[in-house]
C-alpha cells in the first residue's frame, strides 16, 4: 500500500526539517509527533477514500474501534503510525541513511524512472 511509503518519507524529511530548527529538543519532538500525526491521519484518509473510490475496495476499516473518524482513520491507529514513525525516524532511519549514501546517483534515477514507469502501468 503506498501509504506506507508516501507516510515514511513524509516522516523523515518533517524530522530532518524540524530537527534543522535552533530551539529546545523536547519542543522539537512535540513539534515533529504532532505534524507527524496530523499529516499521517490525513494521508490515511485520502489513501483510503482514493483506494476505493479508484479500486472499489476497503484495504482497511476502523469501524469497530472506539475512536473512530468514519472508516479510515482512527485516534487509536493514528497515535500507533506516529509512535512507528518515531521508531523509523530514531532507529532505522540513521541506519539506512549510511547505505542510502553509498547508492550512486545514477542507479537511484534509474530505479525511480522504473518506479514511475511500473506505477503508470499499474494504473
Amino acid at each position: 500500500i503506498p501509504v506506507y511509503g508516501i507516510g515514511s518519507v513524509i516522516s523523515s524529511y518533517i524530522s530532518n526539517k524540524v530537527f534543522k530548527l535552533k530551539i529546545n529538543r523536547v519542543v522539537k519532538v512535540l513539534i515533529t509527533f504532532a505534524l507527524i500525526f496530523i499529516i499521517l491521519t490525513f494521508i490515511e484518509e485520502m489513501g483510503g477514500l482514493f483506494i476505493h473510490c479508484f479500486f472499489h475496495k476497503k484495504f482497511w476499516n476502523y469501524k469497530k474501534l472506539l475512536f473512530n473518524i468514519g472508516p479510515y482513520i482512527s485516534l487509536e491507529t493514528s497515535i500507533l503510525w506516529c509512535m512507528l514513525s518515531f521508531l523509523f525516524i530514531f532507529y532505522l532511519k540513521p541506519l539506512l541513511d549510511l547505505f542510502i549514501k553509498k547508492i550512486p546517483k545514477v542507479l537511484t534515477i534509474g530505479i525511480s524512472l522504473l518506479h514511475i514507469i511500473d506505477l503508470i502501468f499499474t494504473l
